[in-house]
């Protein structure tokens, strides 16, 4: 079992000190003891000073009483190293109102009584505080004393918690404790972050509402090859990291985060020719579900160096994750309603083949036209040619968070201060990381149209489509809040909870709207295949954040 460190660097008779001892320390050791190493350093803003003898001698911020006390709980904690034995004492004494007085005698009984209590040896502790030995020990804990600013001063697996503003640490000690837990069962003790969950569940909502219509804007409007569409769709995300960039108080760029936005980019330069392929709904729910068993993929066995998560039932996920790949296996029988299945009249067929054909990126005066290489296959070689294009889709949008979660865990900029809402090893605050994310999106995105330029020959044989810039920045401002929503659910809610809420949701919305809006979905057996798909994605969501 790991436990979680925990440090306090205090002194005796600082009322700072004392009250958190008595407040958030106590709460502590009485509710969670068996999860926690607590190490007490009782020197604080004392000095010390280098005798001709080279013995030191100590001056403390209150007085030489607290000096005095210094020196018995250290002696006390050196002497009983587990921390049951010590706590009790060192409890006592910060407690004691005869041991708060600063200057006159310093009352040996109270102290004496404390370590009765506590069931310690006081003729052990009171020998080695005026022993060669106990001054060594107090100059060993006045060298293992970070720099301070304050005390009482609190590290949590060595991550410093911040400032309150007010010069004493802020939050909840025994929520920081049980977010760094990383053992299995969570106490019961460990209080559940309602409120973080709630704003991790609106974030999930916004990014499943936001990837599930950021195509709209464009449906009334011929994509062709995408390339065109897709640079100015990427200005739209930029402009949101930009946006949040600014925010977050323009924070230091994290170069491996690019390599995300560039997988990303490299899945969604498919994006219009799978839409025109199989429709925007059959294309959703497949590249939705293989974007969540990648993600999977990656937290369950800690691909390229990411935290290995912790899954309280195992068998439950494997079964949660079997359930998803049946859902796969369902997206694939449903066949979007073939553009030939029109009304007679020619007036009629203008108006709703638009309306069908709009999500699907075509439209009908193009293809009437001139027939692309797309309209040559026959439907069948269309279906497989665009799911097998859908899953691997999924799986560069699956993997597109791992360079900035491997940033997060393991870059030095954000391990100096404890997130209070952040999950085990991921203290940094997820928008911290948002804009070197979307800025690899843009600059990826800019490459791939240079070389799409450089292929047609030159920027006058590429196809371009003036009408859609407007369009597509739209479609990018959607998709670039949607995709910071994410990073927030991520926060606040975890990977393993979040990833699967919002790879599936968007193939939800989107079907909903080719039933009910483009009747891009029809027929019984449509309908009977997506009522399974839906009910074994559902479930598989269930099972697998259950399971954790």
């Amino acid at each position: 079992m790991s436990l979680v460190k925990v440090n306090l660097y205090a002194e005796a008779q600082c009322p700072d000190c004392i009250n958190y001892s008595q407040t958030q320390l106590s709460t502590l050791m009485s509710l969670v003891p068996s999860i926690i190493s607590l190490q007490v350093f009782p020197f604080g803003n004392a000095k010390e000073t280098l005798n001709e003898d080279g013995t030191y001698s100590f001056t403390c911020q209150h007085g030489e009483n607290e000096c005095t006390s210094n020196m018995y709980e250290a002696c006390a904690i050196h002497l009983n190293p587990d921390q049951l034995d010590w706590y009790p004492f060192f409890d006592c004494v910060e407690s004691s109102p005869y041991l708060l007085n600063r200057t006159g005698t310093y009352n040996t009984t109270a102290v004496t009584n404390c370590a009765s209590d506590a069931f310690l040896n006081w003729t052990e502790i009171e020998s080695c505080a005026v022993s060669p030995a106990g001054n060594s020990l107090m100059h060993s804990i006045a060298e293992a004393t970070p720099s301070h600013t304050y005390v009482p001063w609190v590290t949590v697996n060595d991550l410093t918690v911040p400032d309150g503003g007010d010069g004493y640490p802020a939050g909840d000690l025994l929520t920081m404790v049980c977010a760094e837990y990383t053992g299995n069962p969570l106490p019961d003790a460990c209080p559940t972050p309602t409120d973080s969950k709630v704003v991790g569940y609106l974030a999930a909502a916004v990014a499943i509402l936001g990837f599930g219509t950021n195509f709209v804007p464009i449906k009334k409007y011929d994509a062709k090859d995408g390339f065109y569409f897709q640079l100015f769709m990427c200005v739209g995300i930029f402009i949101v990291g930009v946006v949040i960039n600014a925010i977050r108080g323009f924070l230091t760029f994290q170069p491996l985060a690019m390599l995300g936005g560039f997988l990303w980019c490299c899945g969604n330069v498919m994006t219009v020719t799978c839409i025109k392929l199989i429709g925007l709904s059959l294309g959703l729910l497949i590249w939705g579900s293989t974007n969540m068993l990648a993600g999977w993929f990656s937290g369950k066995y800690g691909l390229f160096d990411l935290t290995k998560e912790d899954i309280a039932d195992p068998d439950l996920n494997f079964v949660g994750v079997g359930v998803a790949l049946c859902a796969l296996f369902l997206y694939v029988f449903i066949e979007p309603t073939p553009s030939e299945e029109i009304d007679e009249n020619e007036d009629a067929n203008l108006t709703i083949l638009t309306i069908k054909s709009s999500l699907l990126g075509e439209n009908l005066l193009e293809v009437e036209k001139e027939q692309d290489w797309i309209e040559k296959m026959t439907p069948t070689k269309r279906r497989v040619v665009g799911v097998s294009m859908a899953a691997i889709m999924g799986v560069f949008f699956g993997t597109s968070f791992d360079p900035a979660q491997y940033s997060m865990e393991h870059n030095d900029d954000f391990d100096d201060v404890v997130d209070l809402d952040c999950p085990n090893d991921n203290c940094a605050d997820p928008l911290d990381i948002v804009f070197s994310h979307l800025a690899g999106i843009m600059l990826s995105s800019l490459g791939f149209f240079i070389l799409y330029v450089v292929w047609c020959g030159g920027s006058d044989k590429i196809q371009r489509v003036p009408e859609i810039r407007l369009p597509a920045v739209c479609s990018g401002l959607i998709w670039g809040v949607a995709q910071c929503s994410w990073f927030v659910a991520n926060g606040k809610l975890g990977f393993t909870t979040a990833f699967p809420l919002i790879t599936t949701g968007p193939g939800l919305i989107a079907a909903f709207m080719g039933v009910f809006l483009f009747s891009e979905i029809q027929g019984k057996k449509n309908y009977v295949v997506l009522t399974l798909a839906f009910l074994f994605t559902g479930f598989a969501n269930f099972l697998i954040v259950k399971s954790h």
